[in-house]
């Protein structure tokens, strides 16, 4: 196993890292065969009393990562990261496209540095004769 973080880029509604939503659970799986020396165990989770209409995961530990399937079409639909602290998740900033650190151990996920790496995801409301700009975020 490798002793070095594992780099991950975040291409917004696209992929991260090596995973592109849409791929196949087998493609996934051959994926992480090939990689075993670098991500380690694979724990493939599913419902039993309902194996047809729960999502499938793929849990990969040494990363800190759950990939979600569709059970039906069995494609990758979302990419969860539950330990950031394993990995290094680099993305595009949204001003100058320039790749940039959004997460690491020495980086710590915020809302402000999110917004400052990839800007609001949110629409805000602006009024005319106030001259104001309110940036909201659902609760």
């Amino acid at each position: 196993m490798s002793k070095e973080l594992n780099k991950f880029e975040l291409i917004f509604g696209k992929s991260f890292g090596p995973f592109k939503l849409g791929m196949i659970l087998q493609e996934v799986i051959n994926l992480l065969k090939k990689m075993y020396y670098k991500y380690g165990e694979v724990h493939l989770i599913y419902e039993e009393d309902d194996p047809i209409h729960r999502d499938l995961e793929l849990y990969v530990e040494n990363i800190g990562l759950k990939l979600l399937f569709c059970s039906k079409t069995q494609q990758l639909r979302i990419i969860k990261v539950v330990d950031f602290n394993k990995i290094k998740i680099v993305t595009k900033r949204y001003l100058n496209n320039r790749k940039v650190v959004l997460s690491s151990p020495d980086i710590k996920l915020t809302l402000d540095h999110v917004l400052n790496v990839i800007g609001p995801s949110y629409e805000g409301k602006f009024t005319r004769n106030k001259k104001f700009y309110l940036h909201h975020y659902p609760v």
